[in-house]
Formats: C-alpha cells, structure tokens, sequence
C-alpha cells in the first residue's frame, strides 16, 4: 500500500464561479482531472463531512504499468485549496478495510472555525471574474499598443517623403 497527503489549489474555471454551489463544482473538477489524468474509472464517490466541513472522498481503478490499481481518496476544500489524502492498493478493499478506517480517520481539520468553505460569496466570487477579465486584457492591450506604434512609425514615414 501507499499512503499519499498532498495539498493543492482549488481553483475551478469562470464558470464554475458563476455556479452557486462552488464546492462541489471544486470536487467535481478535482476529480474529472484526476480521472483524465490516470485514465481511471471510479467505483465509488461520496459526501463526507469532515470536522463539520464538506468533503468527498472517491475510489478509482487505473492500470499503472500493467497492473490494477486501486486508488482511495478523501479532499476537503479549505479556502481556496484542496487537502487530499489517499490510499493505493493492488486489490480493491472493502469499505470496513482496518487500514481504510484507520487511516482516513486520523485525515482531521485541527481548526474547522478559521477553514472557512463559503468561496460562493459574491464579493469572492466577482474578485475572482475581474482577476481573470484583468489578465485577458494585458494581452490585448499590449497586442494594441503594438499595432499603435507600428501605425505610428509607418505614418511618420509616409509623412517624411
């Protein structure tokens, strides 16, 4: 078996921002890039709650260099990052597992009060669309500064003759 902890950002794209439930959109994205990424089908997904806090945890079955493996995982989203613990096995266990239970039980939230999950406020969620709006433009702008100048030195030219 291999126990893996990881942390990572749980940022989801504009449009999940514009949903009203961003924390299942979270896991939902979280969980189609694990599934894309390893060429993996789950056999179980569930809403847990942990410390009071809403999280999932999945199983999944890939072949990682030609051998099955089964991969168990619980992620709660905390602010704007995923905390992700999972089990990998070489044969599906079940749920009453001793290693299962044993593991997934000490994957705690020491201080569920400060690890707010409300990322659907509005004030968020329109902090994150201009965040997005504002490095689409950068770009832009300078594509149009560019064309400016080159306009500019052209027209100059064209005036000197």
């Amino acid at each position: 078996m291999v126990y893996t902890a990881a942390i990572a950002d749980a940022e989801g794209g504009l449009l999940d921002l514009l949903k009203n439930n961003n924390v299942d959109s979270v896991y939902e994205s979280y969980i189609r890039g694990v599934l894309k990424r390893t060429s993996a089908k789950t056999f179980y997904k569930n809403k847990i709650k942990i410390n009071g806090l809403d999280g999932v945890e999945f199983g999944y079955k890939t072949n990682f260099n030609g051998y099955n493996t089964y991969v168990y995982q619980r992620a709660i989203c905390l602010n704007d990052s995923l905390a992700i613990c999972s089990l990998s096995a070489s044969n599906l266990l079940p749920s009453t597992d001793k290693n299962l239970k044993v593991f997934f039980n000490g994957f705690k939230v020491v201080n569920a009060w400060s690890a707010r999950q409300d990322i659907s406020s509005l004030d968020y969620k329109w902090g994150k669309v201009a965040h997005i709006l504002l490095l689409l433009c950068i770009p832009v702008l300078l594509g149009l500064g560019i064309v400016f100048l080159i306009r500019r030195i052209i027209y100059e030219k064209t005036m000197d003759k």
